[in-house]
Parts: structure tokens; C-alpha cells; sequence
């Protein structure tokens, strides 16, 4: 077969000519240590506010993209919250709208994600606010209290389960060198919040730049005995001229997580968590490259980057809006959306391995597995297509050249194609990297979607893809052996379908159920089969 394959990279590479080429290695064999998180992949929901869209009645357009892109976690942030605005959560009296409130939560985000609350700050005229826009000592506890009344509305009158409970939003300038009474209020609230609801996780302060003086110290010692996750915001350029490269460059934010952790750990030993829970490109908007596939892949490396810091979550700013959503205002889906949904539905979860990159500047990669797949993502940042040669490094005896690897492709334009590649090609050839955009390949740990080793006394299987698969799975018969009669079976051993099988078909599997089946045939005069997944 290497033989086969050597022959075929001659001619291909031909027409490779004018194209760099990068080497990339995954070390399946050596884990990072680092987990991707289930929250990792999350979204700050501007719409959410809003029972015309996320609630009752609701706005199923909206509704129904929020499920394919099905984030871990979603932030609800928005000052309009606590303002006069369609988006406002409080009355005329400056107290909590519990029926509109209650509206807003009732059927929203069917996919079920973990969910964040935000209190950005005190509303205008409610607490005699100082003219420095702080907040008088004699009404810290009146805050708390109004902050526990959200808790009560939420998660006691309408059972709506919100796990964090972040308080404030980007109080840096207000509380510059006074990050140490933000603490005394915040502790406060922490306090009041979980005399309401026990269970739930308050943190905070979401701030705009936490590596600028030292209000993360100071908040971090105020806040030691208290506080169950630090939150925090990160923007790459206010230039609209800036450069693709540059901005890329700039995308390498794990770095703020090390700092804040760095920060927290000479004040408590205590595990808390760390939310990266705001960023994208600008923070003068509007900028197109926030709308386009330079979003794509500023998102993608940022979101590598804070994996591999070890970021307990994330949450891109935000899912719908004009300048910076991954929807538009109609609910049109940019490039980036389809990012979010791609590594929704294969990442969370995963075990980080390490990858190497000939051309760092050109390519950013993660390699990643679960117990039925490895995983390589692999990021064309170079603003030009690319020959990549993948190299794999720990694949079991089972994953050989013949086994087919799927590959899910986010477009530059929007969108992810499907495609299969036999894992041998992969590793001589390459394959075509299309400028702007990330490649997914998902390779199974029992090569059963490929073909076995060329030996003919051997079981050679049928040819399967996509498996898993939702509604249709695609079947080859590669070998005049294999007779064409075809059963399927679930995992009771119960026959559940038969069909015929000429050279290839496809199998509708809109009437199976979710799980694992297998399919029998004859090769040979001996009784094979083979599992797919329903998924």
C-alpha cells in the first residue's frame, strides 16, 4: 500500500507545485494533561433577555439556531438589563420584572445549556449612586439583597436552575485602586445570593482588562474565602486597518487565564474556576473582519489557546447582533457559527494530546481523543491554500492506511463540507488547505469505517461513512467476496432491517432509534459483521 500511495503523491504533489507545504504531527500517545471543557465553547446571549426571541412566545429562527450551534454554557449579558430598553429586566421602580423575567426563561435554549447570569452593575437612581458612579457603603447590603431577589425569581419561583452568578461587568475604571471595596461588596452579595439558593456559584468582577495595576490582586485577597470562579474579558484590536496576521497573532489568549490563576494562587489554594467569558477582534466595532471567516479563525486559535492554558470556559461575544454576532440580526449565520457548532458536537470533553507544526505562522493545530475517536483539528491562518502532510503518532494496530478518516470542513464563506479520506493518503499526500478555513478529521479508534489490511485470507469489511451518522448511512462493498444479502441487528442481537446491497447504496436511518447496531453479510462463506452508530 505505501507503495500504492507513493506512486499517487508524485502525481498529486505535480499540481501542488505553487502551494507551501506544512507537516503536521499528532501524538495521540501523549496527553497534555488538559481536558477540553464542556463550557468551552460558549456564547454571551444578547437575545436572551428577550421573551419575543429566547422565551414565550419565543422566535423559533432564533431558537432553532441556538440548538445547532448548541453551546456548553451561555452568558446573559447585556446592560440593557438593568436599563429602559426591549432588553430590560427591571420596573419602573428599579426592582426586578418577575413576569417578564419569568417569561424570558420559560422554553428558552431547548438544547439545555449550563447558564450564567450577569448582574452588570446597579441601575441609574436606585441606590443613590456617588458621582463617581460608585456605590455609597450604607447601600452595599441593599445591592446584595436586590441581587438575591434575582436569584429568587430565577431559580426559586421558576425553577430555572442557573448554576453561575456572575456579579458586575467591566467595573475597572469606576473601582480603579479601589478593586478591594469591590471585594467588600462582593462578598456581600456572594453571601446574600447562596442564602437563596445554596447550589449555585457567584463570581465575578468580568473584568475589562485584569492584567492592568492591581485590581486583580487586590480582589483576588479581598475575595480569597469567597468566591467560586474569576471572570474576565480580552479584545484584540480597536484598528480597523489592522492586519489578518496581526490579529491571528493577537488571537493567543490563554495567556490571561495563567496570569489570573497566577494571581489567585498567592492569595488561596482553594480550586476555584476561570471564565474567559468576553472576547472577540474589536472593541470599536463595527469591523467586517468580526463578521466574516477572519472571525473564524481568530476564534479558532483563541479557543486553543485557552484550552490549552487550561480555561475552564469561554464565551465569545456574542451570538447575535450587528457587529459582533455570530448571527446577524436576522438570524443569518456567519462563518464563526458554524465553528461553534462543529466543535460543540466533537470536542467537549475530549483529552488534549500534543501536535507539532513545521509552519506555526501558517497553521495552529489541537489533537484531541475520546474513547471512540481521535481527533486533529488543523487552522489555515496563512491567508493562503496549503499542502498539508498529516503525520499520526500512538494509533492502535487496529487504524491502518486503509481506514477511512471523516473530515468536517469549515468553509471560509460559512458552512462545513463533508468529506472522507483514507488515513494512508492523509500521511503521504495531504491534503488541500484552503485559505480561511479549520479542517476537523475524526479518525475511530477500531479503524472500523476503513478496510483491513490487504490480505487475503483476512476479513476485509464493508465500507461505512459517516458512522457514527444521523440520517443516512452510506455502505460500499469492496470485495466480489461479500455476498450482497445485507442484515442489521441492534445490540440484543435482535434483526431489525435486511436489505440487498448491489456495489454501494445508503441506508435511511430516519426510523432507528439513537445507539449502536451491526450489520451482518457473508464473505467468503463465513458469517462477518460490522457496528455503526445512530446518531
Amino acid at each position: 500500500m505505501r507503495k500504492i500511495n507513493l506512486l499517487v503523491a508524485t502525481i498529486v504533489l505535480s499540481s501542488y507545485c505553487l502551494v507551501a507545504q506544512v507537516v503536521v504531527t499528532a501524538g495521540f500517545d501523549k496527553p497534555t494533561g488538559n481536558v477540553i471543557s464542556d463550557y468551552i465553547f460558549g456564547v454571551n446571549v444578547f437575545q436572551g433577555f428577550d421573551p419575543d426571541q429566547a422565551g414565550t412566545p419565543g422566535n423559533n429562527t432564533y431558537k432553532n439556531a441556538m440548538d445547532d450551534m448548541n453551546p456548553g454554557i451561555i452568558r446573559y449579558h447585556n446592560w440593557d438589563m438593568i436599563g429602559n430598553g426591549k432588553n430590560s429586566w427591571i420596573d419602573i421602580n428599579k426592582d426586578w420584572d418577575s413576569v417578564k423575567i419569568s417569561n424570558t426563561l420559560k422554553g428558552s435554549y431547548l438544547m439545555n445549556p449550563v447558564k450564567m447570569i450577569n448582574i452588570p452593575s446597579w441601575p441609574d437612581g436606585k441606590f443613590g449612586v456617588n458621582t463617581d458612579d460608585t456605590l455609597p457603603k450604607n447601600r452595599y447590603q441593599d445591592f446584595a439583597n436586590w441581587c438575591a431577589d434575582l436569584v429568587k425569581i430565577c431559580n426559586i419561583f421558576n425553577n430555572a436552575g442557573i448554576k453561575y452568578w456572575e456579579v458586575f461587568n467591566e467595573r475597572d475604571n469606576a473601582y480603579n485602586n479601589k478593586h478591594d471595596e469591590l471585594a467588600v461588596i462582593f462578598n456581600l452579595c456572594a453571601l446574600a445570593m447562596k442564602a437563596i439558593d445554596p447550589t449555585i456559584k457567584v463570581g465575578g468582577p468580568a473584568f475589562a482588562q485584569a492584567w492592568s495595576g492591581g485590581n486583580l490582586d487586590a480582589f483576588c485577597k479581598g475575595t480569597a474565602g469567597t468566591i467560586d470562579f474569576i471572570s474576565y474579558h480580552s479584545y484584540a484590536t480597536g484598528d480597523k486597518t489592522e492586519t489578518n496576521q496581526n490579529i491571528y497573532n493577537s488571537a493567543g489568549i490563554g495567556w490571561v487565564t495563567s496570569s489570573v490563576r497566577n494571581s489567585w494562587k498567592k492569595y488561596s489554594n482553594r480550586q476555584i474556576e476561570f471564565f474567559h467569558d468576553e472576547y472577540n477582534i474589536s472593541y470599536n466595532p463595527p469591523d467586517a473582519k468580526q463578521t466574516n471567516y477572519v472571525s473564524q479563525i481568530f476564534d479558532a486559535i483563541s479557543l486553543i489557546s485557552m484550552i490549552n492554558s487550561g480555561t475552564s470556559g469561554a464565551m465569545a461575544w456574542n451570538e447575535c447582533d450587528g457587529w459582533y454576532g455570530k448571527m446577524d440580526n436576522s438570524y443569518n449565520k456567519r462563518p464563526s457559527f458554524y465553528l461553534f457548532q462543529n466543535f460543540n458536537a466533537h470536542l467537549k470533553g475530549n483529552i488534549v494530546c500534543r501536535s507539532q507544526v513545521s509552519a506555526v505562522k501558517k497553521v495552529v493545530t489541537l489533537a484531541s481523543k475520546n474513547d471512540l475517536y481521535y481527533f486533529l483539528s488543523v487552522v489555515n491562518r496563512a491567508d493562503a491554500d496549503i499542502n498539508i502532510i498529516l503525520t499520526f503518532e500512538g494509533l492502535p494496530e487496529s487504524v491502518t492506511d486503509f481506514t477511512l478518516v471523516d473530515n468536517f470542513e469549515n468553509q471560509q464563506s460559512g458552512g462545513i463540507s463533508y468529506k472522507t479520506f483514507s488515513l494512508g493518503d492523509l500521511t503521504v499526500s495531504g491534503y488541500i488547505s484552503k485559505s480561511g478555513t479549520v479542517a476537523l478529521f475524526r479518525i475511530p479508534i477500531d479503524g472500523s469505517t476503513g478496510l483491513e489490511q490487504n490480505i487475503p485470507s483476512q476479513q476485509r469489511a464493508l465500507i461505512l461513512y459517516p458512522n457514527p451518522a444521523t440520517e443516512k448511512l452510506i455502505i460500499q462493498i469492496p470485495y466480489k467476496s461479500i455476498e450482497k444479502e445485507i442484515w442489521i441487528r441492534d445490540m440484543t442481537a435482535r434483526v431489525v432491517g435486511n436489505f440487498i446491497l448491489e456495489e454501494s447504496g445508503s441506508l435511511d436511518l430516519s426510523s432507528y432509534s439513537k445507539g449502536v447496531y451491526i450489520l451482518e453479510y457473508i464473505q467468503g462463506g463465513k458469517q462477518r459483521e460490522q457496528k455503526f452508530i445512530k446518531y
